[in-house]
């Protein structure tokens, strides 16, 4: 191969490389920016749909059994609790970091997931579980929890 022939091949292959780094970057500043435009709206998401499964749940529980309220503490801080319980759990929002966890406080159960905005082709995006990453909704994130925090047994009750 001559100077000028290989001098030509090498000048594109690096052009082609720029080029796709250059795609590869754009797509990820795109991502990015879908997953942070969307978080607010996946937490008030996460947020109503705690809400609605415990409006739903209060109506029908059982005589006796205690209702469930979600309500926010603060701007970044949501609370899920039984009336007059002791066991609760807590939804931090980090709006820095775009994550939302789900903890148990002041109980037995054990919970905790962490989930991250994922974008999703048509400019939308889902939330990403630390629970085996896969991409679950709002409805999903609040029935996970109450799940296992109405299966769990209130602290009060085992003393």
């Amino acid at each position: 191969m001559e100077a000028s022939e290989w001098a030509q091949q090498k000048a594109q292959s690096i052009h082609a490389a720029r080029a796709a780094d250059e795609i590869r970057t754009a797509l990820n500043l795109e991502r990015q920016r879908i997953r942070t435009s969307n978080f607010p709206d996946l937490v008030e998401a996460v947020a109503r749909a705690f809400q609605h499964h415990c409006e739903e749940y209060n109506k029908i529980r059982a005589h006796g059994e205690r209702s469930v309220e979600f309500h926010a503490i603060g701007p970044s801080l949501y609370m899920l609790r039984r009336d007059a319980g002791l066991s609760e759990i807590n939804m931090r929002v980090n709006l820095s970091s775009c994550t939302i966890r789900v903890t148990a406080e002041r109980s037995g159960l054990r919970y905790d997931r962490v989930y991250h905005p994922e974008a999703l082709a048509n400019g939308t995006a889902l939330l990403s579980s630390s629970n085996g990453g896969s991409l679950v909704r709002a409805e999903d994130v609040a029935q996970e929890a109450m799940d296992a925090f109405l299966d769990g047994q209130e602290l009060a009750e085992r003393l």
